[in-house]
């Protein structure tokens, strides 16, 4: 069976170089969200039962734009749940991410179609792997609206500017609200599969605390790049305290993924930026960036390597 964990590249795709206006962001990720092709199926047939390993999440989790995803939820079959169930005991398996997810759509149908994300859960799950919260907080949004910012004050902080004033912090506000839904996510999934390993995985190292840091250049001012470092590290602290007192275990990709953010250069980085975009959607994680989050879920587990 070929090793999806092996260090050497898999199903290289042609390189995208691709320049993102910031207003149509939102709009280039959305259209994948809901178009694609050769979409991934999930492995087995577990029946109401539910599989041994089931994935549920995000695009985070799904892997937009990484060689052979498509589907209405741009699945990629080389994402960390196909890369964790390669490591695991052979069994069936059911991926059910989705790019777009919010926790919302565990319980609810995303687009109207597409069924709950826990109807694929059941009493002979085992391992639930779940990447959830940056949808509810609205991050794509920002994304746009900073590098459009950036344009207009490249030196100066105008997105902290922008999301921060004398009121507060939108983005902190909306981190606050999101952090509960994950909570009330993880008992969830215990209640339909009480006898899985519940691992909820974080996000990976997104932006560098300094501008200093990047190799590539990207739509984001000088002064925001500690602001939104900040914003990212808020997230994770935030889900690793709420999941654990869930009784779930957090699995945290943020140190794993330092150095390897969307500045550095082809090849080191782990997370797409918005411009030079390759093998994968822009701020999505690319095939090594997956490849290290299912290495962590699977150390976690104990079956490193």
């Amino acid at each position: 069976m070929r090793s999806f964990l092996s260090p050497r590249a898999t199903a290289a795709s042609p390189s995208r170089r691709r320049v993102f206006a910031w207003a149509g962001l939102a709009a280039a990720l959305g259209a994948t969200a809901l178009g694609g092709t050769a979409g991934s199926a999930a492995a087995g047939d577990p029946g109401r039962g539910g599989a041994p390993y089931v994935a549920l999440g995000d695009s985070y989790a799904a892997g937009p734009g990484i060689p052979r995803s498509g589907g209405p939820c741009a699945r990629s079959d080389h994402n960390y749940p196909a890369m964790v169930a390669e490591g695991l005991p052979p069994a069936p398996y059911t991926d059910v991410t989705c790019t777009w997810a919010v926790t919302a759509d565990m319980t609810s149908r995303q687009f109207g179609v597409i069924a709950p994300q826990f109807d694929a859960l059941g009493r002979n799950t085992r391992v639930v792997t779940l990447t959830i919260g940056g949808n509810d907080a609205g991050f794509v949004e920002v994304m746009g609206v900073c590098a459009g910012l950036s344009q207009v004050d490249p030196q100066g902080a105008p997105c902290r500017d922008h999301y921060a004033t004398s009121g507060g912090d939108e983005i902190a506000e909306r981190v606050e609200r999101t952090v509960p839904r994950i909570g009330d996510v993880v008992e969830g999934v215990r209640e339909r599969a009480p006898r899985a390993r519940v691992l909820v995985v974080g996000y990976p190292h997104l932006i560098p605390e300094s501008k200093d840091s990047c190799a590539i250049e990207q739509p984001v001012a000088a002064g925001d790049f500690p602001y939104l470092y900040g914003v990212e590290r808020k997230l994770n602290t935030m889900m690793a305290a709420e999941v654990t007192r869930h009784g779930a275990e957090f699995v945290d990709l943020h140190p794993s993924s330092a150095g390897h953010d969307i500045c550095q250069a082809p090849g080191t980085r782990w997370v797409e930026g918005l411009v030079q975009v390759e093998g994968a959607d822009p701020g999505h994680p690319n095939i090594n960036g997956m490849r290290n989050a299912a290495h962590q879920v699977l150390a976690k587990l104990g079956r490193a390597g």
